[in-house]
């Protein structure tokens, strides 16, 4: 619909014929604004589509998981491990690395850590390459998922200094991300990204950065937070 003052707006409606003797002789209809959904539809499609343009062009292996089911890979991560795309997505993570590296992942999943690990590759082919293994939370289709960044671990410990396309690809996930993430020290914001801005009602960086998380609370919150 066109609003008075020229803006596209999306309303989603609900209609209920009107019949009489079997005849209909109109309508009624229950209409909802729906344009900011439609909106944050739209950005979410466009990160997307960023962030698959980004992971193609990388040169490290990636893929994204749900509870360890493969829902997506780039072009590199096919190449490392000779497979093709419909053969990878809906398998398991842990079908393609060998069993000890499955106990070394299992134990970073179970204490929570967000620290590199390496992981030996099983490819196609039989053979085996050496991989380090990084893991980030991120939202993939509006639904919670993890990216997972391989790099060569053999090229890392000769000393070859990896491609920053990894850490390109996390900030943009952070920063296209619809839910607020921000990190603190000392309960003073050092890092904020675009959703964290609408949350808390800012309209640049320099009015949360440095300035203290807890003052962002209502007060009946802030007691609890300060006695953990």
């Amino acid at each position: 619909m066109i609003a008075r003052n020229g803006a596209i707006r999306w309303v989603g409606q609900n209609v209920h014929l009107l019949l009489k003797n079997g005849i209909i002789i109109g309508f009624r209809a229950a209409a909802r604004d729906i344009t900011e959904r439609k909106l944050s539809e739209q950005r979410l499609k466009e990160s997307e589509e960023r962030i698959r343009q980004l992971a193609d062009a990388a040169s490290e292996g990636i893929m994204i998981h749900d509870s360890s089911v493969i829902l997506d890979v780039n072009r590199s991560m096919l190449q490392m491990c000779l497979y093709d795309y419909h053969e990878v997505i809906g398998r398991k993570v842990e079908d393609f690395v060998l069993p000890r590296s499955r106990n070394i992942i299992l134990q970073e999943k179970a204490c929570g850590c967000d620290n590199p690990c390496e992981a030996l590759l099983r490819k196609k082919d039989g053979t085996t390459q050496l991989l380090e293994v990084h893991e980030k939370s991120i939202m993939y289709q509006g639904k919670p998922a993890k990216i997972v960044v391989l790099l060569n671990s053999t090229e890392r410990k000769r000393g070859e200094k990896p491609p920053p396309e990894s850490e390109e690809l996390f900030r943009m996930f952070v920063e296209t991300a619809p839910e607020a993430v921000f990190v603190h020290a000392g309960r003073r914001f050092v890092y904020i990204n675009r959703a964290t801005l609408t949350l808390f009602g800012a309209t640049s960086d320099d009015q949360l950065l440095g300035q203290s998380v807890m003052s962002r609370y209502h007060p009946i919150t802030m007691q609890p937070s300060m006695s953990v």
